[in-house]
């Protein structure tokens, strides 16, 4: 009986430690993470300096929350977390954030709020995509839906693209 009722606590337990990481993502689903956000300063707020960028792109999200994370540093400008009502905003936004190259915002980059996991596995993913370009000039290397894929280029292999 003692047995059985440790295996059943582990159980709980097990499935406590598991149903977190559900919670987190649900959380992270509506996120969205802005870099390179120069800092407020004359009394503007964070939300004023994120509506800034919206407007740049033709979008009035409904934004529930908006934060600069991390500590203050001088010449350094914080990421910006903004949570969005719904997922269809969130997924607008990033298909239109290269938009803001070709704007006042050039240096601004707009990315979905990633796990700690899940960035190191980005990291690993663009690590060997710019090794698999270096190598291979005959193909073009490119991601899609988080995977590594290719096509054999159009161009002379000792072009410049």
């Amino acid at each position: 009986k003692q047995w059985y009722q440790r295996r059943v606590r582990g159980l709980q337990v097990a499935m406590k430690k598991a149903s977190v990481p559900a919670a987190e993502e649900e959380d992270r689903s509506r996120n969205l993470m802005i870099f390179g956000l120069r800092e407020e300063t004359d009394g503007q707020t964070v939300k004023e300096s994120v509506a800034a960028v919206m407007q740049e792109l033709n979008e009035k999200p409904v934004m529930t929350t908006c934060d600069r994370l991390g500590a203050v540093a001088a010449g350094k400008n914080r990421p910006v977390r903004v949570t969005l009502e719904s997922r269809d905003s969130l997924l607008t936004l990033l298909r239109k954030a290269k938009d803001l190259r070709n704007s006042c915002f050039s240096k601004v980059y707009l990315e979905p709020d990633r796990s700690r996991e899940e960035r190191e596995e980005r990291r690993r993913t663009l690590s060997t995509l710019a090794s698999l370009r270096r190598r291979n000039a005959s193909r073009r290397y490119f991601l899609r839906g988080g995977k590594i894929e290719w096509e054999e280029s159009t161009t002379h292999p000792g072009a410049a693209r």
